[in-house]
């Protein structure tokens, strides 16, 4: 299965339970002591009134990535439609993540779980990394994420636990030997 070589690490929490602003907690810490590539995917609007999301890539631009509505044409999931500039820069970013540096994939879905979204990218990403790899999963969603992935072995991190910053970055920080 794609996961073979990568050293795989989920962060996992409840919807809106801090998992991506604990990893803009922790990237700068991370960045310290390795490269690290990847994207987060930020909320626009606020509250109730959330419209979409962003993908943000570390060290890199801002891209519209998921918005409400449901055009026949898109791939949705949810009330949200994907936006194809930031399904391309997904897929770029994915594509792109050099072998031994740290890859952030914030936040993998319903969609990819059913092998849609950025599904074919991380697989790719996967199977050439030698590197860490750290994937952002709802935990409702967390054991299929782990059987469709063939994994057996990643480390998991909940997002909510008191610790979560230390020990993210605990195990994320350090180099491979």
């Amino acid at each position: 299965m794609p996961a073979a070589e990568a050293m795989v690490f989920i962060l996992t929490g409840e919807v809106h339970s801090g998992k991506t602003s604990l990893l803009k907690k922790v990237i700068p810490l991370l960045q310290a002591r390795r490269r690290v590539t990847g994207y987060v995917c930020e909320s626009v609007g606020e509250g109730d009134s959330i419209k979409g999301y962003d993908l943000v890539e570390i060290g890199g631009g801002r891209f519209p990535f998921l918005r409400r509505g449901n055009p026949p044409d898109r791939q949705n999931v949810g009330p949200f439609f994907l936006e194809e500039e930031g399904m391309r820069q997904a897929e770029r970013i994915l594509g792109q993540a050099s072998p031994g540096s740290l890859l952030i994939v914030d936040e993998i879905g319903p969609l990819e779980l059913e092998g849609g979204g950025v599904r074919a990218a991380l697989e790719k990403a996967l199977s050439r990394k030698t590197g860490p790899v750290l994937v952002v999963i709802r935990q409702p969603l967390l054991d299929d994420l782990m059987a469709s992935l063939g994994l057996q072995s990643a480390t998991v991190v909940r997002a909510d636990s008191p610790d979560a910053a230390r020990r993210l970055a605990g195990v994320l920080g350090e180099d491979p030997a």
